[in-house]
């Protein structure tokens, strides 16, 4: 409970609606969860995230969530297990066909 209070002082949109109701312990504990290891991006995106699982079930909003954790992890350029991977670009890349490499073992 007492990192619960804590992680909440750091996210107020989370933390007004929880208390307003809004959001139950489960969609909390979830989203609290969610920042770990992405706490700026989660403050970046907090408002956005309320607003989109404040009316989804449980379920729904654990989906919702997971997306936006891997996005998130992606983005920082480090997996769930903290390890570092390639972050995804700032900008888009464009691929041609022609530079697109398929392995020698894949039959066409």
């Amino acid at each position: 409970m007492v990192h619960l209070a804590r992680d909440l002082r750091a996210c107020p949109h989370v933390a007004r609606a929880f208390t307003e109701g809004v959001l139950d312990g489960a969609k909390v504990a979830m989203l609290m969860r969610a920042r770990t290891r992405v706490e700026e991006l989660f403050a970046e995106h907090e408002e956005a995230i309320v607003a989109e699982i404040r009316s989804l079930t449980v379920d729904q909003a654990r989906n919702v969530i997971a997306h936006w954790r891997r996005l998130a992890l992606a983005t920082v350029g480090v997996d769930d297990d903290g390890s570092e991977v390639c972050p995804i670009p700032a900008t888009p890349r464009t691929t041609t066909r022609s530079t697109c490499h398929r392995p020698s073992t894949v039959a066409t």
